[in-house]
């Protein structure tokens, strides 16, 4: 019998997290994965303190969006599980933000924050980040965790992780998420619900590769596998 994983997949390395297994047939695996998927937007907002003791705050900078989903969790009722790149500002000065706008001489410090809002059934509602993995035991992770501020008498399916020891080389995976260039993206064929077949490529101890390439906006996606004789 054959059954699908649902597994979060962050953009170019694709680490590892299984959820509920969930019985076949496929369909039903992407059912219960879309009605448990969002879609998350981040704003980053800069303070930037002067030598000369002004503050200035930059209009919010939208950042690609990307996935996620809502998981299992003891500590927060709607948590979400993403990418942290998805959900992460970068560096002021690293990424030139504004190379022409600012003396950067003139500048003693720059702090940022991330405003973030999750997208369920059309909906949007602010979210809190209460963890941030990037690494662990020298292995790059890539995650993060949300805790949104869902209305109680909204209804959403939660997913549970797992290992998911048994993924080989070769294993076909569906893509679940949706596809989106930019915070504020209004096109429909860019911001709908997507499915995409892939192969897995490589396994490099928790981390997997898929072996098309992953668009912006997909990061923190789910995928379905689909196992041959399990039970």
């Amino acid at each position: 019998m054959k059954k699908a994983v649902l597994t979060l997949i962050c953009f170019l390395n694709f680490l590892i997290i299984p959820n509920e297994i969930i019985a076949s047939p496929l369909g039903d695996a992407m059912r219960i994965a879309r009605s448990a998927a969002v879609r998350v937007f981040t704003d980053c907002v800069y303070l930037i303190k002067l030598k000369s003791g002004a503050e200035l705050y930059l209009t919010p900078i939208p950042r690609f969006g990307g996935n996620g989903f809502f998981v299992k969790s003891k500590n927060y009722t709607n948590a979400v599980l993403t990418a942290s790149h998805v959900v992460t500002c970068p560096n002021f000065f690293d990424e030139n933000i504004f190379p022409d706008a600012f003396d950067k001489d003139q500048i003693t410090t720059v702090t940022n924050a991330a405003r973030l809002r999750v997208e369920y059934n059309g909906l949007r509602y602010k979210a809190n980040l209460v963890k941030l993995l990037i690494s662990a035991d020298n292995v790059d992770k890539d995650l993060a965790l949300l805790d949104v501020q869902l209305p109680s008498d909204v209804q959403h399916t939660k997913v549970s992780i797992d290992q998911g020891d048994d993924l080989d080389l070769g294993d076909e995976v569906w893509v679940l998420g949706y596809l989106q260039l930019s915070s504020e993206e209004k096109d429909p064929r860019l911001s709908s619900w997507l499915i995409r077949h892939s192969v897995i490529s490589d396994i490099v101890g928790g981390t997997i590769k898929l072996r098309e390439f992953m668009f912006p906006g997909e990061s923190g996606s789910m995928i379905a596998v689909i196992k041959e004789g399990l039970p």
